[in-house]
């Protein structure tokens, strides 16, 4: 009896160290699993280091100066406007009128002779040449003279601005067109002080119009 016992009780330890074994092996496995798990889960919720943001390149921001644009018009009232600008004229209601009167006297045709031929300087021989037909001889001449003195065509738009200008006649009536704030009325009498047309026309209906068409932009 005492033999048996022993046999069993032999056979049954080595068994029970066979399970333990093994369980001791799966729970190993399943613990070193475990493991990997939560180091790739920690991997994956690893916080993103934040990056430093690059720098933009500073713009430079340029002022631009404020102009009259003549909306609708033509080159050469266009020009006429830059030019007059320039000088001072900001109002739209003093610029208007200038322009209401050389569109009387000329149409803005820097070549034309009075009564519609269009020459050049030297080639009209009577009446007012120019876009506000200077017709007196010290007046006709002085434009050419001007434009000989100074470089310049005396049939060529910009040169006729400046000799205009330069005159006794625009010289004494510029400082209110710079000015400004006068009624429109007031403004053409100045006008007549400077060209002393014999015929009104359509000046004042020209002045409103170019009103509607003349936008300063800052």
């Amino acid at each position: 009896m005492g033999g048996r016992l022993c046999s069993f009780l032999t056979i049954f330890t080595k068994n029970l160290m066979t399970n333990l074994k093994k369980f001791a092996l799966v729970s190993l496995a399943v613990l070193a699993a475990g493991c990997v798990g939560q180091a790739k889960t920690d991997q994956a919720e690893a916080p993103v280091q934040p990056t430093t943001p690059t720098l933009m390149e500073e713009v430079e921001v340029k002022e631009v100066d404020p102009r009259m644009v003549c909306v609708g018009c033509t080159n050469s009232e266009q020009i006429t406007v830059d030019f007059l600008f320039d000088r001072g004229i900001t109002e739209t209601r003093a610029m208007s009128v200038v322009l209401g009167n050389i569109k009387q006297e000329s149409n803005f045709h820097p070549n034309i002779c009075e009564g519609g031929a269009r020459v050049p300087y030297e080639k009209c021989w009577t009446g007012g040449f120019g876009i506000i037909q200077w017709t007196t001889t010290g007046r006709y001449d002085g434009l050419g003279h001007f434009a000989k003195s100074y470089g310049g065509n005396p049939s060529e738009l910009r040169t006729q601005l400046r000799y205009m200008v330069n005159e006794k006649q625009w010289i004494d009536i510029e400082p209110f067109f710079i000015k400004g704030g006068l009624t429109t009325q007031r403004y053409m009498d100045y006008a007549y002080d400077w060209l002393g047309w014999g015929i009104y026309g359509n000046r004042g209906r020209f002045s409103e119009q170019y009103l509607q068409k003349l936008k300063v932009i800052a």
